[in-house]
Parts: structure tokens; C-alpha cells; sequence
């Protein structure tokens, strides 16, 4: 049984199945990162659906420190802060698309009642349509003693943050200029605030909970690694029987003349003899000298009867 595939040991099939393994295992693994991917996603919409609507908690008690870092698990976690804006260092993030429109977050520092100054997003203004770098007017929020509401976010990377002053691309502490003695790794996304500021923010809306389409990119790399697999199976069985049926075909053999092949140029027809025509050519090849005789023989009969 074994040796009617002995052909695969053969250097090309060995590159072929060789070929085949790599390809699946490379869907293998683009299918388990698809999937890593997806229990991340489940991670968070999990997170996002337990913390959002959940009731504030006080900022101080959740957040123990200015160095203190938040925890995957408390993402979204709905907090109370009191203290007061610091307006005068307030600034812009740029390029925040809310509902597939440009504009800005209005980030302001926020000094809190227990000490430290947290980075508050108030919300986003858009573009404006004369085409300057950034809004001729942004709303002010209220003076004095302020309650905010809010969820608690992870300040983002700004080292590579190149803007002009009162502009930034990342939220980050450190591409703010002024704070004193600030929470470095949370801030806060506003959901309202007591008393409430200038009129004119739009509110940040919910974050998404759409799982995306790692499931089907998963199911997806699996199908291709299997069909890889079924492939170079079937192709390895389909050889087999090729070369069992050729072995069962009876050999057949034919004479070739060379002289016949030559006249045959020579006058035009094509270069491929059949068996028949090649056995008849040759037969009346053969009957010329035959003939010869005969005609001598007459010939010197004749003259010997003059």
C-alpha cells in the first residue's frame, strides 16, 4: 500500500507538502490571534457593560494617588470629583471625529478638593468651516467649587506629539503645560457637571460595543488551513491513481522509418507516422528489389533469344 506512494518522497513533492504545512500553520496561527483579538474585544465590551452605568463612586477612593495607574478592569468606571477648572490652561485635541465629523476635545485641568490636578475632557467642538487651525470660540466651563461626573480613562501616548501651544494630539500630562502635581495616567471624560458651564460642547457619546469581526476572521483562517490540508491531500491521491492507470495501459510500439520520414518531408506531409502507413511503406520498400530482379531477368531473356 505504502509504496504506491513512494512517489512523494520525491524532492518536488516534498516542496510541495512542505509548502502546503507552512500555509496551513501560518492560518493556525493568524486564526489564534484573530481569536485573542475577539476574547480582548469581550474583555471590554464586559467592562464597558459593568462599569458605565453603574453608580459614581468617589474619585479620591478609586484613584489613590497622582502616580497611581488604572487597571484594564476599571476602564469606564463612572466617578465623582470635586474641586475647581483652571480655564486659563485649557487645551485642544485635534483630530476627534464624533459621527464622522472633525474637530477637537476641550480638555481643561481640573484641581481637585483632595489635591492633584486631574485632566478633564469636557467634550468636542468641530472644525471650524474658515479653515483655521482651531475653533475661533470654545465654551468656558463654570467658575468656583464644581461637581463632575465622569468616567475614568487612560491617558494616551503623546512622545510623539508635535503641535503648537494650546494643541495636542495625545491626551497626556506631560504635553500639558502648567499643571501642578498632576494624576499621570487617568483623566476623566465628562458626563455633566454642577453647576454647568458655557453652552455649545457636544457630549462624547457612549463607547461602542460592537464586538467587530474577529469571530468570522478566526472561522475564516481555520477554513483556509484546512483547505490547504484537503488540497495537497487530494493532489498526492490523484497522482496515485494517474500513475496506476498508466501502469494498467498495454505498451504499444511502432517502427519508424527513417527514409520514409525523410520522402515524406521532403513531399510536403507532415512529420507523424502511424503504425499502419509505416508498416505499408515499409512493406512496399521492400518489394522494390523484388521487382528489379524480375525486369533483368526479362531483359536478358530477350536478349538472349535475338
Amino acid at each position: 500500500m505504502l509504496r504506491n506512494y513512494s512517489f512523494v518522497a520525491s524532492s518536488a513533492w516534498i516542496r510541495y507538502i512542505v509548502l502546503a504545512l507552512v500555509a496551513a500553520t501560518l492560518c493556525a496561527f493568524l486564526a489564534m490571534w484573530q481569536n485573542d483579538r475577539r476574547q480582548q474585544r469581550d474583555a471590554e465590551i464586559a467592562t464597558i457593560e459593568s462599569n458605565y452605568n453603574a453608580p459614581p463612586v468617589d474619585f479620591a477612593e478609586e484613584v489613590e494617588g497622582t502616580s497611581a495607574e488604572l487597571r484594564p478592569e476599571d476602564e469606564w468606571t463612572k466617578v465623582e470629583v470635586r474641586g475647581r477648572y483652571e480655564p486659563q490652561l485649557t487645551v485642544l485635541a485635534r483630530n476627534r471625529t464624533v459621527d464622522n465629523q472633525p474637530g477637537f476635545y476641550v480638555i481643561v485641568p481640573f484641581t481637585t478638593s483632595s489635591g492633584g490636578q486631574v485632566l478633564v475632557n469636557r467634550g468636542w467642538v468641530p472644525t471650524p468651516s474658515t479653515g483655521t487651525a482651531s475653533p475661533d470660540h470654545v465654551p468656558q466651563p463654570p467658575s468656583g467649587e464644581t461637581t463632575v461626573t465622569g468616567w475614568l480613562r487612560p491617558t494616551e501616548d503623546g512622545s510623539r506629539d508635535n503641535n503648537p501651544d494650546g494643541i495636542i494630539r495625545a491626551i497626556d500630562t506631560e504635553r500639558v503645560p502648567g499643571l501642578s502635581d498632576p494624576y499621570a495616567h487617568v483623566f476623566v471624560q465628562m458626563g455633566a457637571e454642577d453647576p454647568a458651564g458655557d453652552e455649545g460642547l457636544s457630549p462624547l457619546p457612549a463607547p461602542s460595543l460592537d464586538p467587530g469581526s474577529h469571530l468570522s476572521y478566526t472561522f475564516q483562517w481555520i477554513t483556509f488551513g484546512v483547505m490547504i490540508l484537503i488540497a495537497i491531500v487530494f493532489t498526492i491521491v490523484r497522482e496515485k491513481k494517474t500513475r496506476e492507470s498508466s501502469q494498467d495501459k498495454p505498451t504499444t510500439y511502432v517502427v519508424v522509418d527513417k527514409d520514409a520520414l525523410k520522402h515524406g518531408s521532403a513531399s510536403g506531409t507532415r512529420y507523424g507516422t502511424s503504425l499502419h502507413r509505416t508498416r505499408d511503406s515499409a512493406t512496399r520498400r521492400a518489394r522494390r528489389p523484388v521487382r528489379d530482379e524480375e525486369a533483368e531477368d526479362a531483359e536478358l531473356n530477350q536478349q538472349g533469344l535475338q
